[in-house]
């Protein structure tokens, strides 16, 4: 059913450039530096004074604003339709037919 796949075992090429002769590491520099002294400050507080409340009206229309009306639409002059009321079909409740079907046999 399945074959067992074969191993395949590569190493990787070697490179063109030969390695350097010396290797140099760099250790990272670690300075023991003072943490600064800790300063409590207050925040200053200022009182300011806020300007007087001031209230600003609309000017005043040079002419008078039209004054509202309204009009209801004429009424039609034809009489209101009849109410008719249709009754729902109703679904009818025969008894269905029994379909029994075998699967047809492999030839």
């Amino acid at each position: 059913a399945f074959e067992v796949p074969v191993l395949k075992n590569k190493e990787p090429l070697k490179p063109a450039v030969p390695e350097f002769k010396l290797r140099i590491t760099t250790a990272p520099l670690v300075v023991a530096v003072p943490s600064p002294e800790e300063i409590r400050t207050v925040p200053p507080v200022f009182k300011v004074l806020r300007p007087a409340f001031k209230t600003k009206s609309t000017p005043m229309p040079l002419v008078p604003l039209p004054t509202l009306t309204t009009t209801a639409p004429a009424r039609p002059a034809v009489a209101a339709p009849v109410p008719r009321y249709t009754e729902p079909l109703l679904l009818s409740f025969e008894v269905p037919v029994l379909k029994n079907k075998e699967p047809l046999k492999p030839a």
